[in-house]
């Protein structure tokens, strides 16, 4: 939840935090428990550093700038700690564009006004299954969000793979970015790797290929046709595309 005080168009919003940043989050905790701070659901969840006296128990933007200023300085890069807002925004542009989140949707989660912000300060909250929506989509957005690389999941394992296949067959990395593979049903994915094949079959005039013998075989497990031995020992297989 963002306070309207905190929010560059001062108003009142939500967004949402990914696992990589709830990783950290809970990493964070875990070290700050194990120095032997009591932690309870009144206790901020940023702590304030050995400098400085403190006035408050929540810390300031200021201070929230200055170490993120900090941790980008240490890390060997310079750049305002506002480049991560163009960061985020740049990412939900790229999902944008791939269908993975509406522009509404996008503009909310930014923190900038739109219909759906109208719509969230008149009834004071949206319905349940709209932030659901919000939340999964979000959540499709996350791969352009993230650094590091969490454990595969098995859909995304298959997505993987079926973009490596698509890249061993010929089709273009902008290619292979147009194509909606989780939509995409088994058939029309072998359909794209025939096509493609073919394809490229067709442009050097080429349908045949030459082997030697102990190649038949295995050939003929993976699809080629039998067509003839010639005199030297070779044979010539027909291709299975």
């Amino acid at each position: 939840m963002v306070k309207s005080k905190l929010s560059k168009a001062r108003h009142h919003y939500f967004s949402f935090i990914g696992e990589e940043g709830t990783t950290y989050i809970r990493e964070y905790l875990d070290e700050r428990r194990k120095q032997g701070e009591e932690l309870t659901y009144e206790s901020p969840l940023l702590q304030f550093d050995v400098r400085g006296v403190k006035k408050n128990a929540f810390l300031r933007t200021t201070l929230v700038t200055r170490d993120i200023r900090e941790a980008i300085e240490q890390a060997g890069l310079k750049m305002r700690p506002y480049v991560l807002r163009a960061y985020f925004s740049t990412a939900l542009d790229i999902a944008e564009s791939k269908g993975l989140i509406s522009h509404p949707w996008r503009q909310f989660i930014m923190g900038h006004k739109g219909d759906i912000e109208a719509r969230y300060s008149t009834n004071k909250r949206l319905p349940p299954d709209i932030i659901d929506e919000m939340r999964e989509s979000y959540n499709k957005c996350t791969k352009f969000l993230e650094t590091r690389i969490s454990d595969v999941s098995e859909e995304n394992a298959r997505l993987y793979l079926q973009q490596q296949l698509l890249s061993a067959v010929g089709y273009r990395q902008d290619e292979i970015d147009k194509m909606n593979l989780a939509e995409t049903s088994t058939e029309d994915f072998q359909k794209l790797l025939r096509d493609k094949v073919a394809g490229a079959m067709a442009s050097n005039g080429s349908k045949q290929r030459l082997v030697s013998m102990n190649e038949i075989e295995k050939l003929l497990g993976e699809g080629y046709e039998f067509q003839a031995v010639l005199p030297n020992g070779k044979a010539i297989m027909k291709m299975p595309f």
